[in-house]
């Protein structure tokens, strides 16, 4: 999960946390690192956990509601390949602490996406000083086991019409 800091310049407007959050490719990511097991949520709240609320919309991946979000933000675009701007001479560089060690390819996916609309990102550890992060990235580890977690990791009836599980 992506956590936004809404006190950082990069994620202080909701608008903003809107677009960051449809410019990363969370679907494309929970399938390379969980396969048909696990469904995307809105919160960093598991479905089955008291604070979960199913009425929050997920987001959708659309590069083209990002840049239109970080256009009417104010984060300017001269032109395809050019840096996101805040001001003259002022590029988008987005700080992300992990939470949870470092994960590679995770990491490059999230800020393959970001750049491919202009914005720069740098992942950092917690003992990083001096830095003001604008998102956290943490992982809800849930470890193998021989009970069934399809009530917790998917939303709908995970059984096809001849009743075979999709786990």
């Amino acid at each position: 999960s992506l956590i936004w800091n809404p006190a950082s310049t990069a994620a202080a407007k909701p608008e903003l946390r809107d677009a960051f959050t449809r410019a990363i490719p969370r679907g494309d990511i929970l399938r390379t690192a969980a396969g048909d097991i696990g469904s995307l949520v809105s919160a960093p709240i598991l479905r089955s956990h008291p604070g979960y609320n199913s009425k929050l919309q997920v987001k959708p991946f659309n590069l083209d509601a990002a840049a239109q979000g970080f256009e009417q933000a104010g984060f300017k675009q001269q032109h395809i390949g050019s840096p996101r701007t805040l001001g003259p001479d002022k590029p988008i560089f987005l700080r992300i602490v992990r939470l949870s060690g470092r994960q590679e390819l995770l990491e490059k996916m999230i800020s393959d996406s970001l750049a491919s609309l202009g914005i720069n990102s740098q992942f950092d550890d917690p003992n990083t000083t001096g830095v003001t992060f604008d998102a956290a990235l943490a992982s809800v580890f849930i470890p193998w086991t021989s009970q069934d977690l399809r009530s917790v990791a998917h939303s709908d009836d995970v059984t096809d019409k001849i009743g075979r599980a999709h786990v």
